[in-house]
């Protein structure tokens, strides 16, 4: 029978304390908590930074070159960097200009930047394996801000816009422009009160691999997001992306069932295969010949409402890459934009009423080392003042039923939407 690879069938561990951890936190903005809730025997560390040294930020595309000068500059002097880069960081990337964007189109937040790193010398790290601390220790529970309200989160396309613009990406595949296109909408909603209380809501109903809680006076970002962009270790490299969704059963018989639909479904494996081959493509621009490497097709990940398709795909970087020559070659991930990645990234400046912003985008860490971290920033929320966002999307190819698609979409976004009154 097929099955999934369950929460509570990997490594047992150790769960963060998190009260404790969001009462150290609570008076130390800016911070970022980088935690996975959903450990491996690759990724069983959860790191907490505070008390920056500085920041960094872009908020122009000309300036990409210099700011990765700068993350290399400060990594050679044993700093930690820990931030995030939006989705629109890389118009900047494979292209002589940034894309215009079409009239009527509503920019990103305008105090989140193209990128923003901040500096630190020595984390807290836990380990989840162990239950232990290292770099120091938290102190017993202090309390911090818990209460916060916020209003049902509406859909910022309607169905009928929807439909209209999966029509016209149908006509750009029969027209050979692309093969798929990762089209994208966003929930919108008040919000007041604290967003730690909304992280430690949020984590218990979203256990995944790569969240993250950075907050700063003029934003909380939360990210959910169960899919890795890239782990850099050494010189090699494991990207794994997702594509492909289901919703789960009522019961563990209806689970089985739902499995076998996403495992031989031909519209999800080609989806998921042509994110694969784009990805291969990505890396092997970067990678030593012959290296990049297919680990595993097509894995069905359980979650608490849904199951995802995804693959791994490594290889070994070329001596002496820069990580601005690694974002260049594979930022953004291959999994929110489509195939082929520059047109399809074009196509989506046309239909899509927003920039993205941190949504779709990357979050993680540059290590001393030169190791590095990142996530693919899906279920990811951004709050700014009293009002809040969070992108969700799904790939669109020429079989894709729109009311399919757009419930899929509202099913990606259900560990939010589900536990707030109308």
């Amino acid at each position: 029978m097929p099955q999934a690879l369950s929460h509570n069938e990997m490594t047992p561990y150790h769960s963060l304390p998190v009260k404790n951890t969001l009462s150290f936190l609570a008076d130390k903005e800016p911070f970022a908590l980088l935690e996975t809730t959903r450990c491996d025997p690759k990724n069983f560390l959860s790191y907490i930074f505070c008390k920056p040294a500085g920041k960094i930020e872009i908020n122009n595309y000309s300036d990409l070159p210099l700011f990765f000068n700068q993350i290399d500059s400060f990594l050679k002097t044993g700093y930690y960097l820990a931030g995030f880069f939006s989705y629109e960081a890389g118009n900047s990337f494979n292209v002589g200009a940034p894309f215009m964007a079409p009239a009527g189109r509503i920019n990103a937040t305008p105090t989140i930047p193209l990128a923003r790193f901040y500096l630190f010398r020595k984390p807290l790290i836990f380990d989840h394996q162990s239950g232990l601390f290292s770099g120091g220790s938290l102190p017993e529970e202090s309390g911090f801000p818990e209460n916060y309200t916020l209003n049902k989160p509406l859909l910022n396309v309607g169905f009928t816009e929807y439909k209209k613009n999966v029509g016209r990406i149908k006509e750009l595949i029969t027209a050979g422009d692309t093969y798929q296109v990762n089209y994208t909408l966003k929930c919108k909603f008040n919000f007041s009160g604290s967003s730690f209380g909304l992280y430690q809501d949020l984590r218990e109903r979203q256990t995944v691999a790569y969240s993250a809680f950075i907050k700063d006076h003029d934003f909380s970002l939360l990210s959910f997001s169960p899919e890795l962009f890239f782990r850099k270790f050494g010189q090699k490299i494991i990207v794994r992306p997702m594509k492909g969704t289901i919703s789960r059963g009522k019961d563990a018989c209806r689970d089985r069932q739902q499995i076998q639909l996403l495992e031989q479904s031909p519209k999800e494996r080609s989806e998921n295969v042509m994110i694969v081959d784009l990805m291969r493509s990505d890396l092997g621009r970067v990678s030593e010949v012959g290296t990049v490497r297919t680990n595993s097709l097509f894995d069905i990940e359980e979650y608490e409402t849904l199951f995802q398709m995804t693959s791994t795909i490594s290889g070994i970087l070329k001596e002496n890459l820069s990580f601005g020559g690694l974002f260049e070659a594979i930022f953004p991930s291959g999994s929110v934009t489509g195939a082929p990645k520059i047109r399809t990234m074009e196509i989506i400046r046309e239909l899509e009423k927003e920039e993205r912003g941190v949504y779709t985008g990357a979050v993680g860490v540059f290590f001393p080392n030169r190791d590095a971290v990142f996530n693919v920033a899906i279920r990811t929320l951004l709050i700014t003042g009293k009002e809040g966002e969070m992108g969700i999307g799904g790939g669109i190819t020429f079989d894709s039923n729109s009311r399919r698609e757009y419930e899929e979409c509202k099913l990606k976004a259900l560990f939010f939407v589900d536990n707030y009154p109308p």
